[in-house]
């Protein structure tokens, strides 16, 4: 189970509900969700930023030895 993410904000139309869903960018839903496994082309798993942006401070933890 993971999170994934709409492309982008939109309407979509799911069969299964018979009705169109409002759809956010950047709202999180669960991976396994019925409608994410009915349109998975709508959504992108979100990929972790693994360096900081200009400006911002990251706090780590050096392990103890």
């Amino acid at each position: 189970m993971g999170t994934v993410r709409p492309k982008a904000t939109m309407s979509a139309y799911f069969e299964s509900l018979d009705s169109f869903v409002p759809l956010r960018r950047g709202d999180a839903w669960d991976s396994d969700d019925p409608l994410v496994r009915e349109r998975p082309d709508l959504f992108e798993h979100p990929v972790e930023q693994a360096t900081a942006a200009p400006g911002e401070k990251r706090s780590t933890r050096r392990p103890q030895s």
